[in-house]
């Protein structure tokens, strides 16, 4: 199955986990930009993007 993964980074991480390690094809992957975070502002990347980017 193709599947285009739309959700919010930290309430879809374990889902989109799941996914991805299963015998499906993902094709896209649809989330919030990347923001600063913390004290000094430094960019950091979504949950969902550590998943399945490489």
């Amino acid at each position: 199955m193709r599947i285009l993964f739309m959700g919010t980074p930290d309430f879809a991480e374990e889902s989109l986990e799941k996914l991805y390690n299963s015998s499906h094809e993902i094709i896209g992957v649809v989330t919030n930009p990347d923001r600063p975070k913390g004290r000094g502002m430094k960019m950091t990347r979504k949950s969902c993007k550590r998943i399945c980017c490489i």
